[in-house]
């Protein structure tokens, strides 16, 4: 029945937006993506409930290991295999950086032109620049502690960009250095941060050696990692999981796929600052006051990503449209932290009403479309919808599929994940303040950074 009322409901859309006269490129896609979403949440909320499952990790639990040796031993977050794992990886991204060719002189390509190797460098930058580093300081800062394993890949995500950010602020409005020819120098620092990471978890061959113990080697131990504790993991959430996969793709299909991969709106402004700092005049500007209508932080990142990836300014940054979906993580690690334990399972339909959070406004375009407004062709529908301007059609009150902001800008993927982020830790059950005290620090500049009225929000 699930299934069944999944594709009815599917196929409602489907036949909605096709009456007002969409596209079916758009309308297909978009069709797939409810009727996975509607099945997930029914799936979901269809399963018994059990206390005990959906409420012993509520809260981000930070934990010395001092209070709980056995943790270490039974249930170690941070095993030395997985850990070996990750170092390899960060060497691989690290080396296709390196190797990668300097950036287009031209800001946009075809998307076809750009092959499998660019696919490979961007995908590389992208980590880099958003995920790797700050992953390789949680692992440093979480070594004797136990975080809650979403807010740890939020907190990776943040401070990835609070070291990217501040390497292209320091290049061009400190060193008054294109940030385009510091490319060296930013895998140097990414580099060091290996090292540190090297140094502090003693990494060496006895690592990667046999175990004697029990005969096999530590690559043999992160497939068996994956064979059980991620499968039991992906099996256990498998309803959480597609419903976040199919916001995913409705977020894919209404910024990547509808426009083509080019950047719209206020992208405009943050890419031409962006050129700037590629090209070592944001100083000159700044110092004119020519440049104060936006925080230039994330202009910052993009220069960095851009530098790394050796893919043109516009083609890198339509790429990173699917960040938009982090700030809901967000928003469910500070649901999850802030919600009574008899209420938890409303964070899975919170989530989606914060991504989608309109419908009303499409059932009076429908109305007026069958009885005062017949739709005869798509200017009618065009002429309907702006006389009327319902605003979850006209102007979403979401952050995912909004045309006010646009997406991928420093309040969507930076300073909203940051704020939902630092309310979730003042819930926390945070026994080391030392590790608290780093994570508000690092949380809150790169909020204020990142836009001016996250000092009115802290």
């Amino acid at each position: 029945m699930s299934i069944i009322s999944s594709i009815i409901c599917g196929f409602f859309v489907y036949f909605v937006l096709s009456y007002l006269l969409v596209m079916p490129r758009i309308t297909i896609p978009i069709s797939v993506s409810v009727s996975i979403l509607i099945f997930g949440l029914t799936r979901y909320y269809s399963a018994s409930y059990s206390d005990e499952h959906d409420t012993k990790s509520r809260l981000p639990k930070l934990i010395s290991s001092e209070e709980g040796e056995t943790y270490r031993d039974d249930h170690r977050v941070n095993d030395p295999g997985l850990v070996t794992f990750f170092v390899i990886l960060y060497g691989i991204l690290l080396a296709i950086s390196a190797f990668s060719s300097n950036p287009e002189s031209n800001i946009f390509m075809s998307w076809s032109q750009i092959g499998a190797t660019g696919i490979i460098q961007l995908a590389a930058a992208i980590s880099l620049s958003f995920f790797i580093p700050g992953y390789a300081l949680v692992l440093i800062l979480a070594k004797k502690c136990k975080i809650n394993a979403i807010l740890k890949v939020l907190l990776a995500f943040l401070i990835s960009m609070l070291i990217s950010g501040t390497i292209g602020y320091a290049l061009a409005l400190y060193l008054d250095y294109p940030v385009s020819e510091g490319k060296y120098l930013v895998i140097g620092i990414y580099l060091a941060i290996l090292v540190a990471l090297l140094i502090f978890y003693r990494i060496n061959r006895r690592n990667l050696k046999f175990k004697s113990d029990n005969g096999y080697s530590v690559l043999t131990h992160f497939i068996l990692y994956l064979n059980t504790e991620i499968f039991v993991w992906v099996k256990s959430r498998s309803s959480e999981l597609i419903v976040f996969g199919s916001l995913l793709m409705l977020l894919i299909v209404s910024t990547n796929y509808l426009f083509g991969g080019v950047t719209i709106g206020d992208q405009w402004f943050h890419q031409g600052r962006t050129l700037l700092f590629l090209s070592g005049s944001i100083r000159e500007v700044s110092l004119s006051l020519g440049d104060t209508a936006y925080p230039p932080f994330q202009s910052a990142i993009l220069a960095i990503l851009t530098t790394l990836s050796g893919v043109p300014l516009v083609n890198t940054y339509a790429s990173i449209a699917f960040l938009n979906i982090i700030y809901i993580f967000g928003f469910y690690f500070f649901f999850s932290a802030w919600m009574p334990a008899n209420v938890q399972r409303a964070k899975i339909l919170a989530c989606t009403l914060l991504a989608i959070s309109s419908g009303f406004g499409w059932i009076y375009l429908l109305d007026l479309t069958l009885t005062t407004n017949p739709v005869v062709s798509e200017k009618s529908v065009l002429d309907t919808i702006v006389s009327t301007e319902p605003f979850d059609i006209f102007q979403p009150t979401n952050f995912s599929f909004s045309a006010h902001p646009e997406f991928s800008t420093g309040l969507i993927y930076i300073a909203l994940p940051a704020g939902f982020v630092l309310l979730g830790l003042l819930r926390g059950n945070l026994t080391n303040k030392f590790t608290f005290l780093i994570m508000v620090t690092v949380i809150s500049m790169l909020g204020i950074l990142s836009h001016d009225e996250f000092y009115l929000f802290i």
